[in-house]
C-alpha cells in the first residue's frame, strides 16, 4: 500500500475526528461530558499519530519511542473514555471523589512508567518495512489487567444505564453512543483482526479509521435533540464566512470608491449578522426554557393525577358511609322524622349523591390517564343496555314537559365491551339532552352502521356554539352558556365519555346548528370483538 495512501487514511481520520471532537467542545465547553469527549477524541488523535510514525519511522530509537507512547496514550484513552460513560448522556452512576482521584493518580502513574521505562514495552524490533516486533516488559500483564479493568467497568456502566434510564431523549443518545463504539469496534476487529490474520497485512492500515465511527454517531448523539445549538453554530460560521470574503473585497478593490462601498456593505453586513446571531440565540434560549417547562407540567400532571387518585380513595369510603346513615335517617329507621327535616335530608342526600359522582368521575379518569383502569369486556346487548337509562331517566323528563322518543330495535348484533362503564356513557348523554334541553324532545336511537353500531341522542336544547365544538370533549370544558344552566357541573362527564368509548375502540363527537338550535351526540362502537 502505498505511502501516501497509508498517510491520507491517517489524515482524514485526525481531521475528522479533531472536527467532531471539536464542534462538541465549542457546543458547551462547561459540560462534563463534552469535555470528556473532547479529551477522549485528542487521546485518539495521539494514538493515531503515533501508531502512523511507529509504522513508517526507520529510526530503531524513534520506533522504540513511538511504540512505549502508543501503549501509554492508550492509557489515556481508556480513562477518558470510561469517565465519559460515566457521565453521558446524564450522570446516573456516580463514582465516588475519592475512587476517581485514586483512580487518576494510578492511570497518569502508570502512564509515565509505560512512556518513560521499559516495564511494559521492553523493545520493539523493524522485521521490514510496516512490520514491527513488540518484546513486551514485566509489567505488560498489569498493563493488560489495567485494560480488561476500564474495559469491563465502561460496559458495566452502559449496561446499568441501558437497564435503569427512564427519558426518551436519553435512551436515543446512550443507542447512538452504544452503535457507535459496537461499529468503532466492529470495524476494528475485522480489518486489524480478521482480514490481517487471513494474510490482508494491507487492511490493518483501513483499521484507524474505526475512531470516526465512534466521533461520527456520538457527536450525533449529542447533538441529537439539540439542534438548534448546531444552528447557531452553523450560522455563525456562515457570517463569519461571508464576512472575511467581503473584507477581502475591500484590500483588492482596485478604486477608491469600491473599497468605500465594499467597506459599507462590509459593516452593515456585520450588523445584520451580530443582529441573526442574537435573534437565533434567543430563540435557543426560549426552546430550551419551553422543554424544562413542558418537563415540569408532565410531572406535575402526573403528580396531579396521582393526588386525585388518593383523594378520590379517601374521599369514596366517608360519602358512602353518609349516603347510607342518610337513607336511615329518611327511611325512618331511627324514628319518625318531622317533614321540614324530611326536605332538608333530602337535600343532603342529593347534594351527597352529587358528591359520589364527582369522586367516582375524578376516580375513573385518573385510573385511565394513568392506565390502571381495568375493562372487563363481555357480549352486551347495547339495545337493551340504552332502554334502561331511558327508563332510568325519564321521570326527570316528564317533570320538565318533554317528549322522549327512543328507537332502540331488538336483534341487533351484541358488542363486546363493560357495561358498567359504558352505561356511564349512556347515561351521562341522555341526562345531558334532558339537562340542557327546556322544552320540546329528545330522541334516542341506535343503529347498525356497516361494521358499527351507532348510538345517538338528540335533543332541541340549548345547542352548542362552533367554536365549542372542537373543545367539547375535553377536561373540564362545558361551554360558555353551561354554567348558567347548571352551575353543579364539572365538565368531566363528556371527557370520561370520551375515554371510555375511545378504550373500546369507539368514537365520539358532537354536532348542532347553534346556539338555540338543540344538539346531537353520537357514539359509534365496533360490532367485532375489540380488546
Amino acid at each position: 500500500m502505498p505511502f501516501v495512501f497509508i498517510a491520507f487514511l491517517y489524515a482524514s481520520s485526525v481531521l475528522v475526528t479533531l472536527l467532531l471532537a471539536g464542534l462538541v467542545y465549542w457546543r458547551d465547553p462547561k459540560a462534563k461530558a463534552n469535555r470528556y469527549f473532547f479529551l477522549f477524541n485528542l487521546t485518539v488523535l495521539g494514538w493515531l499519530v503515533s501508531l502512523f510514525v511507529f509504522h513508517n519511522a526507520d529510526s530503531n530509537e524513534l520506533v522504540l519511542w513511538t511504540g512505549r507512547a502508543n501503549f501509554a496514550v492508550v492509557l489515556l484513552l481508556l480513562y477518558f473514555l470510561f469517565e465519559f460513560e460515566l457521565v453521558f448522556p446524564t450522570e446516573t452512576v456516580r463514582l465516588p471523589r475519592i475512587w476517581r482521584w485514586i483512580l487518576q493518580i494510578w492511570i497518569f502513574g502508570f502512564f509515565f512508567v509505560t512512556l518513560l521505562t521499559p516495564l511494559v514495552d521492553k523493545n520493539e524490533i523493524i522485521i521490514g518495512p510496516l512490520i514491527r516486533e513488540t518484546v513486551y516488559g514485566p509489567l505488560f500483564f498489569l498493563y493488560s489487567l489495567n485494560y480488561l479493568f476500564f474495559g469491563g467497568g465502561g460496559v458495566y456502566v452502559i449496561l446499568r444505564k441501558l437497564k435503569n434510564i427512564r427519558g426518551r431523549i436519553e435512551k436515543y443518545q446512550l443507542g447512538y453512543f452504544v452503535a457507535g463504539l459496537a461499529g468503532s469496534l466492529s470495524f476494528a476487529f475485522v480489518t486489524n483482526i480478521l482480514l490481517y490474520s487471513l494474510g490482508i497485512e494491507q487492511a490493518a492500515h483501513w483499521g484507524v479509521l474505526a475512531p470516526v465511527f465512534f466521533a461520527g454517531f456520538t457527536t450525533y448523539a449529542i447533538f441529537k435533540y439539540y439542534l438548534f445549538d448546531i444552528k447557531l453554530i452553523l450560522t455563525e460560521v456562515l457570517i463569519a464566512t461571508i464576512a472575511f470574503m467581503l473584507l477581502s473585497q475591500i484590500f483588492f478593490a482596485e478604486h477608491l470608491w469600491l473599497r468605500l462601498a465594499n467597506t459599507l456593505v462590509f459593516g452593515l453586513f456585520c450588523l445584520f449578522g451580530y443582529l441573526l446571531v442574537q435573534g437565533v440565540l434567543r430563540e435557543i434560549r426560549l426552546r430550551e426554557q419551553l422543554a424544562v417547562t413542558n418537563t415540569r407540567l408532565r410531572e406535575l400532571d402526573a403528580a396531579k393525577t396521582e393526588f386525585v387518585s388518593l383523594a378520590s380513595h379517601q374521599l369514596r369510603t366517608p360519602l358512602s358511609a353518609i349516603k347510607g346513615f342518610l337513607s336511615l335517617l329518611i327511611e325512618g329507621m331511627y324514628g319518625a322524622v318531622p317533614q321540614p327535616f324530611q326536605e332538608v335530608l333530602q337535600k343532603i342526600y342529593v347534594s351527597n349523591e352529587r358528591l359520589i359522582l364527582l369522586v367516582r368521575d375524578l376516580l375513573d379518569i385518573s385510573r385511565i390517564e394513568s392506565g390502571k383502569m381495568i375493562f372487563d369486556k363481555e357480549p352486551v346487548d347495547l339495545s337493551e343496555l340504552a332502554r334502561s337509562v331511558v327508563e332510568e331517566l325519564g321521570k326527570s323528563a316528564k317533570q320538565k314537559g318533554l317528549v322522549v322518543e327512543a328507537d332502540l330495535p331488538a336483534g341487533l348484533p351484541n358488542v363486546f365491551l363493560d357495561a358498567t362503564r359504558f352505561r356511564q356513557v349512556v347515561l351521562n348523554l341522555v341526562d345531558n339532552a334532558i339537562k340542557y334541553t327546556e322544552k320540546g324532545s329528545v330522541w334516542i336511537s341506535l343503529a347498525q352502521k356497516d361494521t358499527t353500531l351507532q348510538f345517538e341522542v338528540q335533543d332541541t336544547g340549548r345547542g352548542i356554539a362552533p367554536q365549542e365544538l372542537r373543545h367539547l370533549f375535553g377536561k373540564f370544558e362545558r361551554g360558555i352558556e353551561m354554567p348558567k344552566l347548571d352551575a353543579t357541573g364539572t365538565g368531566l362527564g363528556l371527557y370520561l365519555a370520551r375515554k371510555i368509548v375511545e378504550a373500546h375502540g369507539g368514537t365520539i363527537s358532537a354536532s348542532s346548528p347553534g346556539l338555540g338550535k338543540g344538539s346531537t351526540f353520537t357514539v359509534r362502537t365496533p360490532i367485532s370483538p375489540s380488546a
